[in-house]
């Protein structure tokens, strides 16, 4: 009974462990898509579109590394488990997991909206 609350609590901590992961790793990666604010020259419009700017990579950044742990729970749960034979495949199958559902989502949101211009 002690070994299953340990397992449990372990299991908790690993789950939050890898939603800020992806919650991180998904901010970074708008970021990085997105590109450097503008400047301009005066500073109350500098500081609203600032503000816009740190709020949109936030929050769409944010949604990106959600949608990325909950797609990557289910992958993990059904396939990659199953499949890894060490602690060290198992991460690295995880990493992969991660960053293949990232790309795909980017690569989405990316064609969603500057192709079809649907979002």
């Amino acid at each position: 009974m002690e070994e299953s609350k340990n397992h449990r609590k372990y299991q908790w901590l690993q789950n939050l462990l890898w939603f800020l992961f992806c919650f991180f790793i998904g901010i970074l990666s708008f970021r990085l898509r997105i590109g450097e604010t503008f400047e301009f020259k005066n500073d109350i419009l500098n500081t609203i579109l600032q503000f816009l700017y740190y709020r949109a990579i936030l929050v769409i950044g944010g949604i990106l590394g959600l949608l990325t742990f909950i797609f990557f729970k289910i992958i993990d749960s059904k396939l990659v488990r199953r499949k890894a034979n060490s602690k060290w495949s198992l991460f690295i199958f995880r990493l992969i997991s991660i960053l293949s559902i990232l790309t795909i989502l980017s690569l989405l949101h990316y064609i969603l909206e500057f192709e079809l211009d649907w979002i």
